[in-house]
């Protein structure tokens, strides 16, 4: 079967977007972290941003980019609120990689597949 360009442009899109089941595992992870931070500090907004939830993420190769606003005592400096984060999330997730990468802390789930 001959495609146009058209057709085979759509086909090769549709490739590129993220699966039904890696949105679902990105709500499960979401959920998490959220309930993680909350629970540890004191949030006071919770989004998620990036080309992921924009539909725009390409399969296999984007992360979720989360954005929480830490009410409360003002950090010293970026480090400080980084390990604030980094420490709630690994006190949350102790089998899974947390890790800081400037400047954001990111967690490795699913072996790294899922970040």
């Amino acid at each position: 079967m001959t495609l146009s360009v058209a057709q085979g442009f759509e086909t090769f899109l549709g490739r590129l977007i993220a699966l039904e089941s890696q949105r679902a595992a990105v709500a499960r992870h979401r959920a998490s972290v959220e309930a993680s931070l909350r629970g540890a500090l004191d949030i006071y907004l919770f989004r998620e941003t990036g080309s992921f939830s924009h539909g725009t993420g390409i399969r296999g190769h984007c992360d979720v980019d989360l954005l929480a606003s830490i009410k409360g005592q003002r950090p010293g400096s970026s480090d400080t609120a980084l390990a604030w984060v980094k420490n709630a999330l690994a006190a949350s997730f102790p089998y899974t990689p947390v890790r800081i990468s400037r400047p954001a802390v990111v967690i490795a789930f699913a072996g790294g597949d899922e970040t």
